[in-house]
């Protein structure tokens, strides 16, 4: 099983090849900027209901939710109907920069320093709970997703 820090690095990095790729298209695939969106909003939530609570002794938690709550509006802003690439790819260079930042923040200071107040069986537990999540919520996004592509094509 892997540590809560294992499965959010992993996340991360899946997100940041989805920022890579969406940044780099001329045309914005909407289906991968949904995609985006979904595991971003997930990802927050994950880290909110499992990690967070258990990092309240190292007074970090604040800080993240300031910057969910930036990345929450600019993930609403991108739900706007008829939006240009060039706007779309604007709103996501304005979200990937603080995104990159606070990632690596979590990554290299408040990872280590919940490894100080956390056992090793926590981090295990926070991990598979976070995986689960994730999983199940990926899951319901490919089945709605599947559900709109049916649709679409009927």
């Amino acid at each position: 099983p892997m540590d809560v820090f294992n499965v959010l690095q992993k996340e991360h990095d899946e997100i940041r090849q989805l920022f890579d790729s969406l940044l780099k298209q001329d045309n914005v695939d909407q289906q991968q900027l949904q995609l985006l969106c979904y595991k971003l909003l997930v990802d927050m939530d994950a880290k909110e209901r499992f990690l967070y609570p258990q990092l309240e002794k190292t007074g970090d938690a604040g800080m993240y939710k300031m910057e969910h709550d930036a990345a929450r509006a600019i993930i609403d802003s991108l739900q706007k109907p008829n939006m240009g690439d060039l706007e779309i790819k604007t709103k996501l260079q304005a979200m990937k920069i603080p995104g990159d930042i606070y990632a690596n923040m979590l990554e290299n200071t408040t990872f280590k320093k919940a490894r100080e107040v956390l056992s090793e069986q926590q981090l295990q537990e926070i991990g598979q709970q976070v995986e689960t999540y994730i999983e199940s919520r990926m899951q319901t996004f490919q089945l709605s997703t599947n559900a709109t592509a049916t649709a679409a094509a009927y």
